[in-house]
Order: structure tokens, then sequence, then C-alpha cells
């Protein structure tokens, strides 16, 4: 813990008095950590291996979305490669469980809508409709026998597996890039925080993408993506926040088949990756499992 208050002090200037680690997250390529300064204040700290995205939140932050939890400055790379990100502290939870209440659907609607309609900053990915994901999943079909209850899943499931990886092909002659938007690329409910007053924070901005409204509304109309099942009420209060819009069925179906595609291949990943640990392992076939049935 000592290097994480001296990482943040040397890219902030911030003299840290304690550091823990924090549980919950699935990116196997991320670890977060609550910071106190010696003042009291309270950071986030985010340690993540590749590109780190920093130019969208601060973007909409400052144009008006305070929803949006932007890091503060540009990160720090770490000697060994790692990229380092300091954030304000949100004291809230996470919403993966406890879902919304009706007040936060309508406020779930506007931030997204607010998001939607907020300019595209330079160096956005644009969608080509051209994952990489059911090639990487269909590629670790042979190295699944590496773990033995992976390969006992795949096993189970394998005929499950190539119709989604097939169904996501498929989908993509259809789904259609008309009036791509800056969208946040993975807002399900575990990305998003609730305060004790119940206001409502959106963090983990690191696939943003100028793409399809459905992108982002795959997670409100596709799930669950979450413990509280969508319910048409529900979606009716999202959109009483979002506002109008005729979705397009192909593209939300197309969106929906992938994510399940790449949820599967990046937690086979954690699986075999030999720098994870067995918590890590024990959690990535869990939601394959929950991910396959």
């Amino acid at each position: 813990m000592d290097r994480i208050g001296a990482l943040v002090e040397q890219g902030w200037g911030v003299a840290v008095a304690a550091v823990r680690r924090l549980d919950g997250g699935l990116d196997r390529n991320a670890t977060t950590y609550e910071a106190t300064g010696l003042d009291g204040r309270r950071y986030f700290v985010k340690l993540r291996t590749g590109p780190a995205e920093v130019a969208v939140p601060q973007h909409l932050h400052r144009t008006g979305v305070t929803a949006v939890v932007a890091p503060t400055g540009a990160p720090l790379l770490a000697d060994d490669g790692t990229q380092v990100l300091l954030y304000p502290f949100v004291d809230g939870h996470g919403c993966w469980t406890t879902g919304f209440t009706d007040e936060q659907y309508v406020a779930y609607g506007r931030i997204i809508a607010a998001v939607h309609a907020a300019t595209v900053p330079p160096g956005v990915p644009v969608e080509t409709f051209d994952p990489s994901s059911v090639a990487l999943l269909r590629s670790l079909a042979g190295r699944a026998e590496e773990n033995d209850e992976l390969a006992a899943l795949w096993r189970a499931h394998a005929g499950p597996i190539e119709l989604l990886c097939d169904r996501a092909e498929a989908l993509r002659a259809a789904a259609r890039a008309t009036q791509p938007v800056l969208c946040h690329g993975d807002i399900h409910t575990g990305n998003v925080l609730a305060g004790p007053d119940g206001k409502l924070s959106i963090v983990d901005w690191d696939a943003p993408l100028h793409a399809p409204r459905e992108r982002d509304l795959v997670f409100v109309l596709a799930g669950p993506w979450g413990e509280q099942v969508v319910t048409e009420r529900r979606r009716a209060l999202f959109f009483q926040g979002y506002g109008r819009y005729e979705v397009h069925r192909p593209t939300l179906d197309y969106y929906h088949a992938e994510r399940v595609v790449d949820d599967l291949g990046q937690f086979a990943l954690s699986v075999l990756d030999p720098a994870s640990d067995e918590e890590t392992r024990r959690t990535a076939l869990h939601w394959m499992r929950r991910n396959l049935g």
C-alpha cells in the first residue's frame, strides 16, 4: 500500500495517510483503492494496465454532465507501465444488486440522454460493427482444456457458445450506425453509483464509442444487466427521463449478442491468465455460468 501512496504523491502532490484496496469490479486489467490524504480528504485510485480514458469523462463533466465522475488531470505512468488515475471519492454503492428506485430510473434516463446529446471529443473510436470478440471466443475453445473447470463448462455449452458467435455475426449485417452519438459503452447498473441522498454518478469510462444509441440502451432494454429485472414499467420510467426514441431492434439485438460473446471471452481469459488468483478464477467461472444460463 505504500507504493499506492507514493504514486499518488508523485502524480498529484497529495500526501497520503492511509490506503485500502477496494473489492468488486470485474475488469481484469484494473485494481482500485481508496486513499485518504493527511487532510482527511478521500480519493479513488485506479491502476490500469493498458490505455486509460480521461478525455471523455473530463469533457462531459466540464460541459455540465456533472453525474459523470471524471479523473483529476492526466494519468501517471508508473515504472512498470501501469496507468494510475486519481478521482474524487464518491461515497455511494454500485446499483447492480440494489437496482434503482422509480426516481432513479428517471434520473438514469436523463443522464444517458445528456451523454448522447453531448458533443463528441476528438479521438473517440467510431463503431465499425467489426468486433474482435467473436474471433477471440472461438479461439479460446482449444485453450479451455488448460483449466479443468473451464473445459467442463465449455464442453457442456459448446453448442450454445457457437450459436452465440453465429448470431452476433449474422446480426452485424442488420445493425445500423445511423445517427451515432457519444456512448459510454458499458453503462450497466454496476457502473452507476447511488449516494446516500440517492443521487446517481456514472463511473468507468474505459470504452467510450461514437455509436448508435442502442449501444447504451441495450443495458436497459435487453438485460438482465443487474439483479433487478427491468420490467415494462421501469422501461417507461427510464424513457420518461430519456425522451422519445424509436429503437432499431436489429441493432439492439446485435449489441445484446455481441456483449454476451465479449463477456464470455473476457471471463475465459481471466480463468486462463496465469496471473489470476483462485478467487478471480472462481468469480470469472461464476459469471460465465450465469451468462450461459
